[in-house]
């Protein structure tokens, strides 16, 4: 399985950057559009050429980016996405992306820390430095090793991804941040602890749920509605009777619907439609 861990050259994403890599990628595919050689690439995307390494690097962990034949090719309806939402400033497109992120085309690409601190409900709540020995230690019983800068680095881009500290004293130049801070997905505690918080029925198309059903029932014909709440959960967060208000949304509107014939409440796909016509669906709602 390949790790997608460094390669971000310690560049969080920064708003705006997909909009600049989907466009760039739209007009050349060549292997040689991301080298580091490549001034070219400074110009066309407005950004440093270190960014540039950065930018590919984030478009691969959100899935939309893959090469084939030596060329790079723009996936999963992504162009679409962006003429709906081209700043991102619909939650549910960013809820969207960091789907991608965690149901990935190719199962053997592993999104580490992704799957270690929201998959992965033993590291629910972490500080840094207890997030940084998680790492170590993950790499260790894999028998790779990691350098220190590697996993401070990549924890650190991580977490700027989610989380932003309100900073009065800032300079509006450093001032740049993630669009994914809008889901307000990551928090702190009074431990000064991170945490991804459980989120509510009414903050969430339950389109995206479907989304990821029909995707997952590809390998199933039907699954349970506890089996279903086990895999969501490893990707959004909420608690039990959330999920269930979503459920029964996509039930109302004959998206599914749940055999509950002795107690079985297996979920079973009803409405017949295509991933890019439920994307549309999704990018309509606000």
């Amino acid at each position: 399985m390949a790790d997608l861990l460094v390669g971000h050259s310690s560049f969080y994403l920064r708003s705006g950057w997909i909009k600049k890599g989907v466009e760039y990628v739209s007009e050349n595919k060549s292997d040689y559009i991301f080298s580091k050689s490549n001034i070219g690439a400074i110009d066309a995307i407005g950004i440093g050429s270190v960014m540039v390494q950065s930018l590919k690097f984030w478009m691969t962990i959100l899935d939309i980016l893959e090469k084939r034949n030596k060329e790079f090719y723009l996936k999963r309806d992504i162009k679409e996405i962006l003429e709906k939402d081209p700043y991102l400033q619909n939650r549910n497109t960013l809820w969207l992306l960091h789907t991608y992120i965690m149901d990935r085309d190719n199962k053997d690409e592993n999104a580490v820390l992704w799957n270690l601190f929201i998959r992965n409900k033993k590291n629910s709540v972490f500080s840094e430095e207890e997030a940084r020995n998680i790492l170590s230690v993950f790499y260790k019983e894999k028998g790779e090793t990691i350098s220190e800068r590697s996993v401070k680095d990549s924890l650190s881009v991580f977490i700027k991804m989610y989380y932003r500290e309100l900073d009065n004293k800032l300079d509006p130049e450093d001032n740049l941040h993630s669009p994914f801070i809008k889901l307000e997905y990551l928090l702190k505690n009074e431990n000064n602890q991170f945490y991804f918080r459980n989120i509510e029925h009414s903050e969430i198309a339950e389109e995206i749920i479907f989304y990821l059903l029909k995707r997952r029932m590809r390998m199933f014909n039907q699954i349970s509605v506890m089996d279903s709440y086990s895999y969501i959960n490893g990707i959004i967060k909420m608690k039990i009777n959330e999920y269930e208000k979503i459920i029964s949304k996509l039930e109302n509107r004959d998206f599914l619907f749940v055999d509950r014939a002795a107690g079985l409440q297996n979920i079973n796909m009803t409405k017949n439609i295509s991933d890019r016509d439920i994307i549309k669906l999704i990018l309509e709602r606000e």
